[in-house]
């Protein structure tokens, strides 16, 4: 009986293989261009502005309010489990060869600027917004304080980076991993901590 067992594994095992060689090769990346091609038109259908290629992973969730305005540079990378966010009359603009990796959040109440060759990496939050709040009661999830973001050309943010409403990061900046950016960043410089602060900058010849 144990014999019988084991030769009608080995037959399914077999049949089953070529398959799964079949679905991985051919059929989940057709699978997954259709879902890109469907999420682009879907877009386009929302007045997005996409420039060039666009590649988007698995389970990425991109919402555009009306009236919203998004722009999408060429080259652009957004990764698995990006959530990305437009509220109605707000703005996102998406420079050139950028690359927005898995899992990080990206939230437009009024405008969000990310400038051309900036690395986002892993679960990063950019909040051009915050809930309104007195200390006497509880915080509103209907009204908001909103202030621009802008993140210049070439700016690289480290896993779990959450850049606050009203920054700006200056061009070739980096902030470390896990820092709170909570006010403006100089270009060419390093950051980091909670509050983010200023560790070192390039030496001017």
């Amino acid at each position: 009986m144990r014999e019988v067992i084991k030769f009608a594994i080995k037959i399914m095992a077999l049949i089953i293989y070529p398959i799964y060689l079949l679905y991985n090769l051919l059929i989940e990346p057709l699978i997954e261009r259709i879902k890109l091609e469907l999420i682009i038109l879907k877009l386009k259908s929302n007045n997005a502005q996409i420039a060039g290629r666009l590649n988007i992973g698995k389970r990425v969730n991109i919402s555009v309010g009306k009236n919203a305005k998004l722009v999408i540079g060429d080259k652009v990378f957004i990764g698995d489990d990006v959530y990305v966010k437009v509220r109605s009359n707000a703005t996102l603009i998406i420079g050139d060869n950028v690359n927005i990796n898995k899992g990080t959040r990206i939230s437009a109440f009024e405008s969000i600027l990310i400038g051309s060759n900036t690395l986002i990496a892993s679960y990063c939050n950019l909040l051009d917004h915050d809930h309104q709040f007195d200390l006497k009661s509880p915080a509103s999830t209907i009204a908001y304080d909103c202030s621009p973001i802008i993140i210049k050309e070439g700016s690289w943010l480290g896993t779990k980076v959450q850049v606050n409403k009203g920054v700006t990061i200056g061009e070739f900046s980096v902030i470390a991993a896990n820092a709170v950016v909570t006010k403006n960043v100089s270009g060419s410089c390093i950051y980091g901590g909670v509050p983010a602060k200023k560790i070192r900058c390039l030496e001017k010849k």
